[in-house]
């Protein structure tokens, strides 16, 4: 349960964070106009190797599309669930139950990460990163790892607020518990009981119900106004703009980036041979 005072704090916090971050990478680029690569979700196809079509693209819609669904489910969910018709939610075990799934999808999304390590990147002055790997577990890599090390503590390290915003709303023994079923509500039904607790150690055996639903607001908030933000800084770009695009050899090169705003999509072509 959470009470809607202390809803809208998170949530204007939440977007207050995200606002700055924006910011920040605009102002903190490596290569001027970069700020305008990652509006126009400039991408490296792995599938495109090797054939006569340049892997290096623009506007790769495939990524809108994997993530639309989520998304929509997701802002019909907080508008139901979190219209605050009284002044907190309630909460029953199907509630929950989905609020744990989405939880999972929430940090198991790919296109979400990638937006979030594309954005810590212009925060850091790196180079422009068309072909951003998230880690694969079945590989034998460390996706929790990946969000708090590299993503993380990486935004707290500029000061960024949306470093805390991680913070407050990732946790991998939540998302590895609810992931694997390896949970229970307590006795009480005040409670998850999580039954992948390790004494020792950061994880803890349970977690209470308003607790719980301020990891899942910090979250479900996050990925609800991300996206959203992005689309709203798309649609200020009234004329073209020069970026440093790649020919499919990998060479960096001048070029212009035009986006249509009814359509909401990119156009480009190199301007330099």
């Amino acid at each position: 349960m959470i009470r809607l005072s202390e809803f809208r704090v998170i949530d204007q916090t939440i977007q207050n964070a995200i606002i700055n971050a924006f910011e920040f990478a605009r102002q903190n680029e490596k290569d001027k106009n970069d700020y305008f690569l990652f509006l126009c979700n400039a991408t490296y196809i792995d599938s495109y190797e090797n054939t006569i079509v340049n892997p290096y693209v623009i506007d790769n819609r495939i990524d809108h599309l994997i993530d639309e669904h989520r998304i929509e489910f997701l802002t019909k969910y907080l508008r139901t669930q979190y219209s605050f018709s009284q002044l907190n939610t309630s909460d029953s075990k199907e509630s929950l139950t989905m609020e744990m799934m989405m939880y999972t999808h929430i940090w198991e999304s790919k296109n979400f990460l990638k937006q979030l390590k594309k954005l810590l990147d212009l925060c850091l002055s790196n180079e422009y990163d068309w072909n951003v790997k998230i880690p694969d577990a079945g590989n034998g890599d460390s996706k929790q790892k990946f969000i708090r090390e590299t993503i993380r503590d990486q935004f707290k390290s500029k000061n960024l607020e949306l470093g805390d915003v991680i913070a407050n709303g990732y946790r991998s023994q939540f998302r590895n518990a609810f992931a694997h079923s390896d949970y229970s509500f307590g006795l009480s039904e005040e409670s998850i009981d999580l039954h992948n607790y390790k004494p020792n150690s950061y994880e803890v055996p349970s977690i209470s119900l308003d607790e719980w639903t301020k990891y899942f607001c910090h979250s479900f908030l996050l990925s609800y106004h991300l996206p959203n933000y992005y689309y709203k800084e798309r649609q200020k770009i009234d004329a073209p703009v020069e970026v440093f695009l790649r020919n499919k050899h990998g060479d960096k090169k001048k070029g212009i980036v035009v986006y249509d705003k009814k359509y909401d999509k990119f156009s480009g072509q190199l301007i330099e041979k």
